[in-house]
């Protein structure tokens, strides 16, 4: 049903379905996920359609001038009011429409000139109409290449919007939150679909986003505001275990935009490991191909695979037990554990074990976020009892086997010396959770089994406020990622989730905007 406008019952929000589509919830309704969907007429759905878009420099409203729908009427930003001159939405087909799609935005007399202001007039479906969203909130003209503005950086209700030289600023970001928008998440984006599983996302800094896909073995580039998908390479030497191994984290290095390097971790024929590949023209250049470490123990299950730079400029791992829970409190295997890691692939000089071995006690860690005090925590399967979320330390030993969460399940269990307590923890059925994200330091963490997002602020070494997003709204959740403007990647894994067969999925790619 692209294109269809729908309404939950109960609620005062709306969304659309289909591709660079718009989903609003308000807090009363975000809980409620089981209710039906109620297709609205024509004339209903024109009325509703839209959101405000807000100026991040100023947190003014993009807005028509005097509520005029009079063609060649400018846009200005102006103090936010919920009126239907400043309800935009943008289309599948690149258009800004306001007024329930009965206006749409161009750059006055259709110029494509640096300083020409931006207006309103009959939808037409003409180049001149075409815009698109980078990741960073820029909203770019397609036909000229300049980004909305507000011109001069003013911040003053009145201040004109023109189209200008794209440059970062935030007086060019524009925020889709909208006025009032005082829930967790505002906006659930679908982005795009894929028939194979996303495991390992990350930002590129033009906007564009990488993903891995698990069993087709290859890397896929997606342009957010288009949707458009191409696969860049297939990563060499990738094989699964007819479980949950094969192609899994991605991580850019932080020089990314004068080095090209890659870092990804995959399931080999006989271990797992990570290796480093440059992205070269928008391709994946194999022949630069790095392996910095290998001998990884794998196995069908418990494979980990979730890579994150850290502050210090060092690269971080997480590693599954590989089904041998013995190995977790083995601090000279590489398996059950956090890894760190030079960007060369070295050892650092000051890892507590003279190996990788950052943290031990692990059973099948996933998730890894560092919030802005620079400290890591970790996410990690539980196996029948509970998982948890670990602030991690150095050295740390987080108890697995003899200690699942809270749960002592062999030797002196949790209340073993040296043993480090779980932030917060899960039933296995509510949880299962792979990715994290932390975004102004609050923890998001995508859930499988559990089919929801949890939602905690970080206070203190504690997370508090703990909410539960989405639970059954799209299934089960592998990954969640910090977009380059704040705000969050969501990736579904719901099909062929264990058995290694490529392109047998059909999963989804959202853009989730946050609130306050």
């Amino acid at each position: 049903m692209d294109g269809t406008i729908m309404k939950r019952h109960g609620c005062s929000r709306y969304w659309l379905t289909g591709l660079a589509t718009l989903a609003l919830f308000p807090a009363g309704c975000i809980d409620d996920p089981g209710a039906d969907p109620e297709v609205l007429d024509t004339d209903e759905a024109a009325a509703v359609t839209g959101a405000p878009l807000t100026s991040v420099a100023s947190g003014k409203c993009l807005d028509v001038k005097g509520r005029s729908t009079t063609t060649g009427t400018g846009l200005q930003i102006y103090t936010c009011n919920g009126q239907d001159n400043q309800s935009f939405n943008f289309t599948s087909a690149g258009e800004l429409q306001v007024y329930g799609g009965t206006r749409c935005v161009e750059p006055a007399n259709g110029a494509t000139t640096a300083g020409t202001k931006a207006v309103i007039a009959n939808c037409s479906g003409q180049a001149r109409q075409k815009w698109t969203r980078s990741s960073a909130g820029a909203i770019v003209h397609q036909q000229s290449g300049l980004c909305l503005d507000v011109e001069g950086q003013r911040t003053t209700n009145g201040t004109a919007v023109q189209i200008w030289t794209c440059n970062n600023q935030t007086n060019q970001r524009w925020s889709s939150t909208g006025s009032g928008c005082s829930s967790g998440v505002c906006e659930v984006v679908q982005v795009a679909t894929d028939t194979d599983l996303p495991w390992g996302l990350v930002s590129l800094p033009d906007g564009t986003v990488l993903y891995s896909r698990r069993d087709a073995d290859d890397i896929v580039q997606l342009n957010p505001s288009t949707g458009a998908k191409t696969s860049i390479g297939t990563v060499p030497n990738v094989a699964g275990t007819d479980g949950e191994g094969g192609l899994m984290g991605l991580a850019i290095a932080p020089t990314f935009e004068t080095d090209g390097w890659l870092y990804i971790m995959h399931t080999s024929p006989t271990d797992n490991r990570i290796v480093r590949i440059k992205v070269v023209g928008n391709q994946l250049d194999t022949s630069t191909e790095q392996v910095l470490i290998s001998g990884i123990p794998r196995n069908k299950y418990h494979n980990g695979g979730r890579l994150r730079w850290g502050p210090d400029g060092k690269l971080y791992a997480t590693t599954g037990d590989a089904q041998n829970a013995n190995l977790a409190q083995d601090t000279s295997s590489l398996a059950g554990k956090v890894l760190r890691l030079e960007p060369d692939g070295t050892v650092p000089s000051d890892n507590p074990f003279g190996n990788y071995v950052w943290s031990y006690g692990h059973r099948n860690p996933q998730g890894l976020a560092f919030d802005s005090m620079g400290r890591l925590w970790e996410q990690e399967f539980g196996n029948t009892v509970m998982d948890e979320t670990n602030l991690i330390q150095k050295g740390g030993n987080y108890g697995w086997p003899n200690c699942e969460g809270t749960v002592s399940q062999g030797g002196s269990g949790c209340s073993t010396a040296g043993y480090i307590a779980p932030k917060l923890t899960y039933p296995t059925s509510e949880g299962s959770c792979s990715g994290i994200a932390i975004v102004d330091d609050v923890f998001y963490a995508a859930c499988q089994r559990g089919t929801r997002m949890y939602r905690a602020v970080i206070s203190g070494s504690s997370l508090t406020g703990v909410q539960q997003l989405f639970v059954g709204t799209y299934g089960r959740l592998r990954t969640v990622e910090p977009t380059l403007d704040g705000n969050l990647w969501l990736t579904t894994t719901n099909t062929g989730g264990t058995d290694s067969v490529p392109n047998n999925s059909n999963e989804r790619i959202f853009r989730v905007i946050l609130g306050d």
